[in-house]
């Protein structure tokens, strides 16, 4: 049984390999999941293959299912190769080859379309570190840590036809939201995106697993974290999360073989793919599976297994097929001189001896001769500094005083107008000028090595990330256009709608509005509804070198010196929906997009002191280090409508409500910035090489870009839906570049090792 516990610390490495980053595309969860056995010793070999199958039938849009009227569907298979080798009993490295092969079926402008995709997929290299393992007479538990690095090796040609369906819907909506979602829509569910062989680019992979056994019965678990970066054609795979584990029982334990059967709970959530730092439709998911999954080892050298894993929850944006059961099995086979040690007992596996207490002991949690490597895993709860909103964006107000939610002149009452969204806005009441997010989940690993027996010299390298978090406001009338609702504007150009002269000042447009025979323009209902999302990100990495410069016994001060990069991404997206329902609008129908993004990189030299103090088993670290460098500030405005009836029977174009074309595009800047952080982590010693750790964490960044500070409300509003006769203009709303601060903080619980 120790054997099959310590193999499993392999199988929660290839968790992390062959995938990549789409369930339905990329297959992350097409992962080998096989043990090796053996534990894992020193000096052994290990190799392996793996299969899974999964069919896509179904058709899901927007997390329900519709009728599939064009038999759309997606078979996928990847079979994993690999290859590792135990440099010890604490670490591996192996690499994984996915063979990826697909047959599709789907709708195209031409009838149907059928064809299949066939070919290697990314490779990807991963490390195992093993943190602790404890076995006794009657149970066993194991933790380790994960990462990995994915390399483009996969084809990537279906990629470049997606793209360029994209940058035509963003050519004519500036958006890449341009798809009919009909009920019965006979719209291509399968796309590019689901069919390419690679990314194109160089992703990341973190995660930790443990395993715990009692007897015949154990219970596992890992998570993982995916940081995906832009790939081929300018397109970014979002960043994915993933986990797999369950509790299970040895059917048969004999010491030559072994038979366990697991009930598998596993699942994925990503958001959405970006391409040209904007969304991508139909891309966003989280599937939960269940299903039982036999293992059987044999000899301490061989593991097979095969499993059957059902979809029992499904969520989606957009339209996607969607995947029913899947197909899982694989075997792994351990080989070379250190396999013939495979489960005998080593020094990492005996118990620690017992340590002197009083005032002269040396500290609990203490660097022992041979303990140059320590490592940790912790989990983040943190907050972040509120998004701006630096205009109101979502007005209301009776129809007759204010028309429809106007803030000022020329409402006959302004203060008769609330701002429901966005900033506040005199005379108007209402309004707030920060979006708040909820807590941000999150992982942060760290690794280090000491030189010499003295450890008065180090290096150690750790990364964070925090879960993309999206928050926003969303609001829609009913038919008879109730309430009033309106996104308020500056209106800097005068305009004329037919014989009707509408002046520079305050203007709205309208998308829920009731009937009122005084209208100038004449009586109707207007009925819609307005979104606005806001999604923020943060991660960042560093490698720093330490040095030991006063050493006590219970005491120690170190320097710290190295390099550090924190990347923070933002948007702000607004969609309004635009449909007449009666009068004077009955036919008409419009639906306008807004998309500012930012993006800060942020790359420099850092110095710091961290400050140790033990006693017994508690200790308290508090370590201070500041970062001056450049922070690399990107900028990306995009807008788009497409209208019906409104100024031609059907028009398009770049111009949302406050992206226009005089400040669409992509900028850049490099401004000085600076990033200090503190930490306070206190620790509790389990043993002389591990602890258990709890830690307040302050990040500062000192000069950031972040979209809500972008937005220029000060535009020639007939521009939008083409409604009114001036000409585009090229000079309003002019290109904002505000800079401000930004801070984010927190708790952590965590595990730390020293090995």
């Amino acid at each position: 049984m120790k054997a099959l516990a310590g193999g499993i610390l392999g199988a929660a490495a290839l968790v992390l390999a062959g995938g990549m980053q789409r369930a339905e595309a990329c297959e992350l969860c097409a992962i080998y999941t096989g043990d090796h056995p053996g534990g894992g010793a020193a000096g052994s070999w290990f190799t392996g293959a793996a299969e899974q199958f999964t069919s896509f039938g179904s058709l899901q849009l927007d997390g329900r299912e519709i009728p599939n009227v064009a038999n759309q569907s997606l078979e996928s298979s990847t079979t994993q190769f690999i290859l590792g080798y135990n440099f010890n009993d604490h670490f591996s490295l192996q690499a994984n080859i996915p063979y990826i092969h697909r047959t599709f079926r789907r709708p195209s402008d031409t009838g149907t379309e059928q064809g299949s995709e066939s070919g290697l997929g990314d490779a990807i290299l991963v490390g195992r570190l093993l943190l602790l393992r404890k076995d006794t007479a009657d149970s066993s538990f194991t933790w380790s840590l994960l990462g990995g690095l994915k390399f483009p090796t996969g084809d990537t040609s279906q990629l470049a036809d997606e793209t360029r369906r994209l940058s035509a819907l963003l050519d004519s909506f500036g958006t890449t939201h341009g798809h009919t979602h009909g009920n019965n829509s006979a719209e291509s569910a399968i796309h590019g995106y689901d069919l390419t062989l690679g990314s194109g680019s160089f992703d990341a992979r973190l995660g930790t697993s443990f395993r715990y056994s009692h007897n015949r019965a154990f219970f596992n678990a890992s998570v993982q974290y995916a940081i995906c970066t832009e790939g081929d054609y300018g397109y970014r795979f979002a960043n994915d999360t993933t986990w797999d584990g369950g509790p299970g029982y040895f059917l048969l334990s004999d010491p030559s073989y072994k038979l366990a059967l697991e009930a598998a709970i596993s699942g994925e959530h990503k958001g959405s793919d970006t391409y040209k730092d904007q969304p991508v439709d139909s891309t966003g998911f989280t599937v939960v599976y269940f299903g039982p999954k036999l293992t059987y080892t044999w000899k301490d050298r061989l593991t097979a297994h095969i499993g059957v894993d059902f979809p029992v929850s499904i969520s989606n944006s957009g339209l996607q097929a969607v995947p029913g059961p899947r197909l899982r099995a694989g075997l792994t086979w351990m080989f070379g001189p250190g396999a013939e040690k495979a489960g005998s007992p080593t020094s990492a596996h005996k118990s620690y001896k017992s340590v002197v207490s009083g005032p002269d002991a040396a500290p609990m949690w203490a660097p022992a001769p041979t303990s140059r490597f320590y490592g940790g895993a912790e989990y983040l709860m943190w907050w972040v500094k509120d998004a701006p909103l630096s205009i109101p964006l979502i007005s209301a107000g009776p129809v007759a005083t204010t028309h429809h939610g106007l803030l000022g002149v020329p409402a006959q009452n302004g203060a008769d107008s609330t701002v429901l969204y966005g900033a506040p806005h005199a005379p108007a009441q209402g309004g707030d000028d920060n979006q708040r997010f909820q807590n941000f989940s999150g992982l942060r690993l760290k690794l280090g090595y000491s030189f010499g027996d003295d450890h008065k010299f180090g290096v150690e390298a750790s990364a964070f990330a925090l879960q993309q978090q999206s928050a926003g406001y969303g609001s829609h009338g009913d038919d008879t256009g109730n309430p009033v609702l309106g996104i308020p504007v500056y209106n800097s150009i005068p305009y004329t709608i037919g014989t009707m002269t509408v002046r520079a000042g305050e203007d709205s447009l309208p998308y829920s509005l009731p009937n009122d025979p005084a209208r100038s323009r004449g009586s109707g209902v207007i009925a819609g509804a307005a979104l606005v999302v806001n999604k923020l990100e943060l991660w960042g990495a560093e490698l720093n070198g330490v040095i030991s410069l006063y050493r006590k016994p219970s005491w120690e001060l170190s320097a710290l010196a190295g390099v550090r990069y924190v990347q923070l991404s933002e948007s702000l997206n607004l969609t309004a929906q635009i449909q007449g329902v009666s009068g004077f609008y009955r036919g008409q129908f419009g639906v306008v997009t807004d998309g500012f993004s930012t993006k800060n990189e942020f790359i420099g030299g850092t110095l710091g002191l961290r400050e140790s103090y033990s006693t017994g088993r508690l200790s308290v670290d508090v370590t201070a280090r500041v970062s001056l460098g450049v922070s690399h500030e990107i900028q990306n405005v995009a807008g788009g409508f497409y209208s019906i009836n409104f100024s031609a029977p059907y028009a398009t174009g770049t111009q949302g409500v406050f992206a226009q074309p005089a400040n669409e595009g992509r900028t850049s800047s490099d401004k000085f910035a600076v990033v200090p952080e503190a930490q306070i982590k206190i620790g509790y010693a389990l043993s002389p090489r591990l602890r258990a750790t709890l830690a307040y964490d302050f990040l500062y960044y000192s000069n950031v870009m972040r979209p809500g500070n972008e937005i220029n409300r000060e535009i020639p509003k007939g521009q939008t839906f083409n409604q009114a006769d001036p000409r585009v203009s090229t000079t309003s709303p002019s290109r904002l570049s505000n800079t401000t601060d930004f801070f984010a903080h927190g708790v952590s619980v965590g595990m730390e090792l020293r090995f």
